[in-house]
């Protein structure tokens, strides 16, 4: 069977769509795994760890917000996330550290 080159395209366009949606089903399967995110927000950088529990993470929120200064950066506050199962994150906590109007970053 040959086809032409513009059914090729169209085809090749179907293709590359479906393996998008096939690795963002992935990424959220794999996020579901360890679906609690505990997160440092610093002058050096974001730094985050995921866990399987909420208490883990919780325990590393604690590690995180103890230090006012994260990799030699102002700590600028902490929070912890969760993973939903449509791929959204659901924001559990906030600590401000280093900035009063420390808000986190959830995109």
């Amino acid at each position: 069977m040959v086809m032409d080159k513009q059914s090729l395209l169209i085809r090749k366009a179907e293709l590359e769509q479906e393996l998008k949606n096939v690795n963002r089903s992935l990424e959220i399967v794999d996020n579901l795994e360890k679906p609690f995110v505990a997160n440092v927000s610093a002058y050096s950088g974001h730094y985050s760890m995921q866990f399987k529990t909420e208490e883990q993470a919780r325990k590393k929120l604690r590690e995180y917000a103890s230090k006012q200064y994260f990799r030699n950066g102002l700590n600028y506050g902490v929070y912890l996330y969760k993973w939903n199962e449509n791929g959204d994150k659901e924001l559990l906590e906030t600590i401000p550290m280093g900035r009063k109007d420390f808000e986190p970053n959830l995109s």
